[in-house]
């Protein structure tokens, strides 16, 4: 399915990665060859997604209107932004985008 389709990455999307990694690191469940094959595939492998002020201001947006967790509201503004579709399994996100009857960006 995705591969008649280009894959973007943001900066949002490695912060998230970053809180994903600490929560590891937390656990003892952390590997260091895993994180940087995976780090290093997004950079070299993916387009990197154009941010801009607009993405920011949805997202900021987003987050007032009561979804609470702001990575998802940049990631899901940065998809809506650039007209992207958003490869995400959070369903809270999805529901709410829903709920709100925000344009439905997923796949």
């Amino acid at each position: 399915m995705l591969r008649d389709h280009e894959l973007y990455y943001s900066d949002f999307s490695i912060l998230e990665c970053l809180w994903v990694v600490n929560s590891l690191k937390r656990k003892d469940k952390f590997d260091l060859d895993s994180f940087e094959t995976g780090i290093k595939s997004i950079y070299e492998c993916y387009a990197k997604a154009e941010i801009d002020a607009e993405i920011v201001f949805k997202a900021f947006e987003i987050y007032e209107m009561g979804h609470r967790d702001i990575i998802d509201c940049l990631l899901y503004s940065t998809a809506l932004n650039n007209n992207m579709k958003f490869a995400s399994l959070d369903n809270e996100l999805r529901n709410f985008v829903k709920e709100n009857n925000l344009k439905y960006v997923f796949f």
